[in-house]
């Protein structure tokens, strides 16, 4: 095995959101409040988010000063945001990196095992790694690509056999999907490339269905289709429907230039078997003879089982970002779905990029839109990876952060939204990034801001420890004694600013400032 696994901290961040009027439906948020490190030794990239077992489970990839490689990691958290485990995994031989398209999918099966594809960017290889529930790695295998690159995007498991999904480049720069079988220990059996000569093919999800086989949603383009200064070739959509063998059973290819879907998005199948398909549309912008742009937006479709369109939505009006829907999910509690994605809001002086979270009914109406945004400097890249929708309703939304300013970085960011669009207060309150940050210290205070709850974190036994909360004019407001463990207090202060200290037998363990808007 060519994999290591240890934990670290990770310089993930637990976004604060301020909640704004708009024309938009529900409540609409703006102004993230993330920490600028410039000291950051890691940039993580989080490519996907799974809620399973009350636990939020992110996955993605991190660069490592000290060996100079990227690897990926898995970081385990509860739904307040706390931190709870961090895995990293790196090619020990220091001879790859290790990289991720976003999104890429993990899986989690009923065993609690964790499957985790990735690819090695300098072997041109890639890599199936799975974790027992209780984190230790059952195996890591390779798969070896002789053309020029192959992308993982999810796997799966079925009946004690592995699946891995994904499209591979060839030699002349065409796209295939591909599907790999392995047995119990990733040994594999088979790969199969699925596409046409001469088209890209490119997969957008898969589905698990009970009869153990697996539809994909994928679609087929010409060469020339993603020219961004003119609208050339033709894309169509692909559902194609596959056994455990890899023989197709079914499928589907719509039209060129399909005006019902271009697919190759996220989807789902109803029970009746009709399909909500996410696509894009395409428009040519010409700005003079000389000049020209096409521009995109995303497009959400119901179809009948016969692939008879039924709605459409356009998403917006084409805001010139060339962003796809990177996920949806269907919420099977309410016979709801949420999915999201990027889209240029204006501002005066500055536009800004927005995670934009809309909720709808399979009829197409939409029940609240929900918007976060983030200045868009200098080229500055805003990639959303994942969202997952707890029994609960509540919805969380993964991705990350490419910044140029105070030196080029990445921040992983994960926000809470309740079922009826609003920010979870708990959420808006905790610090992801405090809780990582200080992961190895002796104590941690958290939520920096504080609400009414805190929690001070004491990692060894102390006699007769203590927490002690003293506004600015050196007034105590608060004191408790302490165990080892989590200690959580309520506590009610006036807005303000706090200095919090725990001590132990005369000796200061922790001092800081806490504030309480």
């Amino acid at each position: 095995m060519r994999l290591h696994i240890q934990k670290i901290a990770l310089a993930l961040v637990w976004l604060p959101l301020i909640i704004n009027s708009s024309d938009l439906k529900g409540q609409v948020q703006s102004g993230y409040s993330i920490s600028i490190l410039d000291e950051l030794q890691v940039n993580p990239d989080v490519d996907d988010i799974i809620y399973h077992d009350h636990l939020l489970y992110l996955r993605g990839n991190v660069y490592l000063e000290s060996i100079k490689l990227i690897g990926a990691f898995v970081a385990i958290l509860d739904t307040f945001g706390e931190l709870r485990d961090v895995y990293l995994q790196y090619d020990t031989t220091l001879a790859s990196h290790m990289v991720t398209n976003t999104p890429t999918r993990i899986s989690i099966n009923k065993k609690g095992q964790i499957l985790i594809p990735n690819y090695y960017y300098q072997g041109n290889r890639l890599a199936l790694t799975v974790f027992e529930a209780d984190g230790q790695q059952l195996f890591t295998q390779e798969f070896f690509w002789n053309e020029r690159t192959i992308f993982p995007f999810t796997s799966h498991e079925l009946d004690g056999y592995y699946y891995v999904f994904g499209f591979a480049q060839r030699n002349d720069y065409l796209l295939d999907d591909y599907v790999i079988k392995t047995d119990s220990m990733g040994n594999m059996i088979w790969m199969k490339l699925f596409g046409q000569g001469g088209y890209w093919e490119r997969m957008g999800d898969v589905i698990v269905n009970p009869d153990y086989t697996f539809t994909i949603a994928s679609s087929q383009e010409t060469k020339d289709y993603s020219d961004g200064r003119r609208l050339r070739g033709w894309r169509k959509p692909w559902i194609y429907t596959i056994d455990t063998s890899g023989a197709i059973l079914h499928q589907w290819k719509g039209e060129e230039n399909d005006t019902r879907t271009r697919g190759g998005g996220p989807f789902h199948r109803r029970d009746d078997g009709s399909w909500i398909i996410t696509s894009f549309d395409r428009t040519l912008v010409v700005y003079s003879p000389e000049y020209s742009e096409v521009w995109v937006t995303p497009t959400i479709t119901k179809l009948d089982s016969n692939f008879n369109l039924i709605w459409k939505h356009q998403v917006a009006d084409f805001d010139r970002i060339y962003f796809q829907i990177p996920d949806m999910k269907y919420d099977p509690v309410r016979d709801e779905y949420v999915y999201m994605w990027n889209k240029r809001v204006s501002y005066p002086h500055k536009d800004k990029l927005a995670v934009l979270i809309v909720k709808f009914k399979d009829t197409g109406e939409v029940l609240w839109e929900a918007l976060d945004t983030l200045p868009a400097i200098d080229k500055e890249l805003h990639w959303n990876a994942g969202l997952d929708v707890a029994p609960s309703g509540s919805i969380y939304v993964s991705g990350y952060i490419i910044d140029k300013y105070p030196t080029r970085h990445s921040l992983g960011f994960l926000l809470k939204i309740t079922p009826d669009g609003c920010i979870d207060r708990l959420c808006m309150t905790t610090s992801l990034e405090e809780q990582i940050r200080t992961w190895g210290d002796e104590v941690s205070v958290y939520p920096n801001p504080v609400q009414d709850e805190i929690t001070v974190h004491l990692r060894a036994p102390e006699p007769h420890a203590e927490v002690w909360l003293y506004d600015m004019q050196g007034r105590q407001r608060f004191r408790q004694p302490l165990t080892v463990g989590k200690n959580h207090f309520r506590i009610d202060i006036p807005p303000g600013l706090y200095m919090c200290t725990v001590r132990s037998q005369g000796r200061t363990l922790y001092s800081s400032k806490l504030v309480k808007p």
